[in-house]
């Protein structure tokens, strides 16, 4: 038998099933998350009525934004939240507030629009809905309320079956920016689809929030973004 890496052992030991062309379904036996991008896989558990399997295996530890000294005093330093030169730059709010999909920022008063809000062209013909998509950004999110009564998505020919509640249809490529998406609903009343696009950077004038930025402050991981919402009337059949 050849030697063996490290790694092989562990794909092997972990493998399930390998199909011809080597694609392998392996079993994760022990789940590592942390507070900034993992809360995310467990709000498409909620939203989907689901329950996390094995509790048990997940070890869960805060490693992003954390003190390196002083554990015991908990997060005292004032840049772990929005500091007060950065939230002076744009007026942001002294304190997170609630915003669409459960989730809570700090908010700044609404001004000059830097960029057009993403828009759709939109068509009824009785249970199906068509969205021609008109956004400019790096990413889509279509969010559709439970009343919707969404049961089926198409995007590129592909269509997803949707088991009901509030549903959130994301892609994270720009070729999705102008792409047609179907929706098959199951209510007949007219209601409001939130299309959220996302562009890499700030715009023009973010040089404010550049400037106000301390320099010990660590950017997220993902770099700066702008995020655009626009609001979609469905009508209804």
């Amino acid at each position: 038998m050849a030697a063996q890496t490290l790694y092989d052992k562990l794909w092997q030991d972990h493998l399930v099933h390998e199909d011809a062309d080597g694609t392998g379904l392996i079993y994760i036996d022990r789940h590592l998350v942390h507070e900034v991008t993992s809360p995310q896989a467990y709000e498409g558990l909620k939203l989907a009525k689901r329950k996390v399997w094995r509790v048990s295996s997940i070890v869960a530890t805060a490693d992003h934004n954390t003190p390196t000294k002083d554990w015991d005093k908990g997060i005292a330093d004032p840049v772990s939240r929005l500091p007060d030169g950065l939230r002076g730059a744009a007026d942001f709010s002294a304190t997170p507030q609630s915003l669409p999909l459960d989730t809570t920022a700090y908010v700044a008063p609404a001004g000059a629009a830097r960029y057009p809000a993403p828009d759709a062209q939109v068509s009824r013909s009785g249970d199906i809905v068509t969205l021609d998509l008109k956004t400019d950004g790096d990413m889509m999110m279509l969010v559709a309320p439970p009343q919707a009564g969404l049961q089926s998505v198409t995007v590129a020919g592909v269509v997803t079956e949707v088991a009901g509640g509030q549903a959130i249809i994301a892609c994270s490529t720009p070729d999705c920016a102008q792409a047609r998406v179907s929706l098959r609903l199951s209510s007949s009343e007219p209601l409001e689809l939130l299309l959220v696009s996302q562009k890499r950077g700030l715009p023009s004038d973010g040089t404010r929030l550049l400037k106000a930025r301390g320099a010990e402050a660590v950017p997220q991981q993902q770099g700066d973004r702008t995020m655009l919402v626009g609001r979609i009337q469905i009508p209804g059949r």
